[in-house]
């Protein structure tokens, strides 16, 4: 008799530890936030990445708009930022960006159209001050 609740004592124990273990593995681990290098190591990927899709298209948007959204470029030098995302485009040439942006100001395409593709694509303005220092970013697109 003793042997018999000692045993189901046991199996009891070893079950209980195998069901918690199981919870354990099926639980999702927490998603830790990507830094802002790791954000902007993403971003100078999208640059060159054709999109193919809807859905990569507002991934593409969603990843410019959210280093907008943590002005992860506000305050650092041009040299900074084509350090990090690869030289920018002057803004008139050849696209003229929007009102208000000036010749020193850049863009970049978050993303290329295949060959002969009609439509547009994400796209980041920075805007600098005199000095070369980003005071502003946003995204738009390109229709």
């Amino acid at each position: 008799m003793k042997f018999a609740i000692l045993f189901s004592s046991l199996v009891l124990t070893a079950l209980t530890a195998c069901s918690r273990s199981a919870e354990m593995a099926e639980r999702p681990r927490p998603l830790t936030s990507p830094s802002s290098e790791d954000l902007l190591e993403q971003l100078r990927q999208k640059l060159r990445v054709t999109i193919t899709s809807n859905g990569q298209d507002r991934e593409h948007s969603r990843l410019a708009e959210r280093v907008v959204n943590e002005r992860l470029l506000v305050g650092l030098r041009k040299e900074e930022i084509e350090r990090k995302l690869g030289p920018g485009v002057a803004c008139g040439s050849p696209w003229p960006c929007i009102e208000g942006m000036q010749s020193e100001d850049w863009y970049y395409e978050v993303g290329r159209l295949p060959q002969g593709t009609l439509g547009g694509t994400p796209v980041l303005l920075i805007d600098f001050d005199q000095s070369g220092t980003c005071i502003a970013s946003r995204v738009v697109h390109t229709q």
